[in-house]
């Protein structure tokens, strides 16, 4: 299913937060929580170029889990910086590094 319009980028955010284990809580960084979500967020779209309403969706997902919300300029920041160096998360708890080295074939490869 592509994934183009908002509603399709709340699907988006809920599939991969829904399909997090640990399911992502107040005790994980906020790094470690959109690490880990950007990183599934991948897997299912296939592609880091997340549709327009992503950032929003990832707010309400985490405000809803009762863990800090970041400011959007800093959720496009880890989206840029885990396409353009996946690697710098390597040590991210929690990472799914399958993802990574995937992430990194695609823009890096």
């Amino acid at each position: 299913m592509p994934y183009r319009t908002v509603p399709d980028a709340r699907a988006l955010v809920d599939a991969a937060w829904d399909a997090l284990d640990p399911a992502p809580s107040p005790s994980h960084s906020q790094c470690a929580t959109l690490v880990r979500a950007m990183c599934r967020m991948f897997l299912i779209h296939g592609r880091m170029h997340f549709p327009r309403g992503y950032v929003q969706a990832l707010q309400e997902r985490m405000s809803g889990a009762g863990i800090a919300v970041p400011h959007s300029h800093s959720i496009r920041w880890y989206r840029s910086a885990l396409q353009e160096n996946p690697d710098r998360f390597a040590r991210t708890p929690g990472v799914d590094r399958s993802a990574l080295e995937a992430i990194e074939l695609r823009y890096l490869g």
